[in-house]
């Protein structure tokens, strides 16, 4: 059970690629649940699975210190697994598939490895463009997209803030299904750099990629033995709190966008059956004004549209930078942001109360 998406736009004249993926893990036995990392890298690729947990365990283990382009490194996959294809065939309830992402001939791309048979596919290797849906939750995602594009309440992204978001939609989306949690595991890949953004409480596959998470944001690698084990721990333990204040932060902002932007799919949908009918409102000045008030207010709306992404854009800068040089600033300044919004709720607050009593409240000076 899982949900993995991904979605390549050109920026700046380059290609580059956002990945998402839950972290719910459900044992097939007892049925319990619990987080696991699902979206790891190795070299400059970024590699998704669902299905099998302990078959892409495997797999990812014995890619450790492997790097090449993404249709190499989806060959390899394919190689690892055959004896594990070769154990099941015909076992229809049996499934284990990845998606790797990286640098190819185009720059980057996204490749879909079937590694073992079952009821949807055949065991290979398909070049995926230019989005990516798999596991139970793209059973949810993508009838939806569909259906905004459809309606017109969303278009394919052309900036990274757009591809980060709707990467966040999906998994939002994805959380209908039983299977699939709202911890998002995101990554960015392009021909310069490759990324990962864990939220707190993942099991990560390996020490290796508890290294490589931490590298990652913080330009610091560490070269593993027994008696620097403890360091990594140490540093790794410090520093990633950075890191999940980032991504609360970060969530935050992506929740208020998409809480200005369902407001707005709601009146657009309203102007669209408005327009519909406008020339009968003519005739009808009550549904005339309703009709005007729609507009006003899908204006009002757009506005806010526009300020959520004002600030949601810079996390997605930091989170294509990396580096806690980067990160750091970009969390100080939500949280003074928080501050301030506090302060001027409890002024709000003190004054709605000061009106509840009858009392005189003070103006400016």
């Amino acid at each position: 059970m899982t949900n993995l998406f991904a979605v390549k736009i050109t920026y700046e004249g380059k290609p580059c690629i956002f990945c998402v993926a839950d972290s719910q893990a459900t044992n097939s036995h007892d049925g319990t649940k619990r987080s696991e990392q699902k979206l790891v890298q190795r070299g400059h690729n970024l590699i998704m699975d669902t299905g099998h947990a302990g078959i892409a365990y495997e797999v990812y283990e014995k890619l450790q210190g492997k790097d090449g382009t993404a249709p190499e490194i989806a060959e390899l996959i394919l190689k690892l697994t055959e004896d594990y294809a070769k154990r099941n065939e015909g076992n229809i309830r049996m499934h284990s598939g990845f998606l790797v992402a990286g640098k190819d001939k185009d720059g980057v791309g996204m490749y879909a490895v079937s590694a073992i048979n079952h009821e949807r596919s055949v065991r290979g290797i398909q070049p995926i463009q230019p989005m990516y849906s798999d596991g139970v939750g793209g059973y949810y995602v993508r009838p939806a997209f569909n259906r905004d594009m459809e309606m017109g309440y969303t278009k394919y992204p052309e900036t990274p803030l757009e591809a980060m978001f709707l990467c966040f939609k999906a998994g939002i989306k994805a959380n209908d299904d039983l299977g699939v949690d709202s911890k998002l595991q995101y990554g960015f890949v392009s021909q310069d750099a490759s990324r990962l953004l864990m939220p707190a409480g993942i099991n990560p596959v390996s020490v290796e990629d508890m290294n490589i998470t931490y590298t990652g944001f913080t330009g610091v690698r560490f070269e593993l033995t027994k008696e620097n084990y403890a360091e990594l721990v140490e540093a790794y333990t410090s520093e990633i709190r950075t890191v999940y204040a980032f991504y609360h932060a970060m969530e935050t902002m992506m929740h208020r966008l998409d809480s200005v932007d369902i407001k707005c799919n709601m009146l657009h949908t309203k102007l669209k059956s408005g327009k519909a009918i406008e020339a009968e409102a003519k005739k009808k000045p009550d549904e005339l004004s309703q009709l005007d008030g729609a507009i006003y207010d899908y204006q009002i709306k757009l506005e806010h549209l526009q300020e959520a992404k004002a600030r949601l854009q810079p996390f997605v800068d930091a989170f294509m930078k990396g580096g806690l040089d980067n990160i750091v600033p970009v969390v100080r300044e939500f949280d003074k942001g928080q501050e301030k919004e506090y302060a001027n709720a409890l002024s709000s607050l003190e004054a709605q109360r000061s009106r509840d009593k009858g009392e005189e409240i003070p103006g400016p000076i």
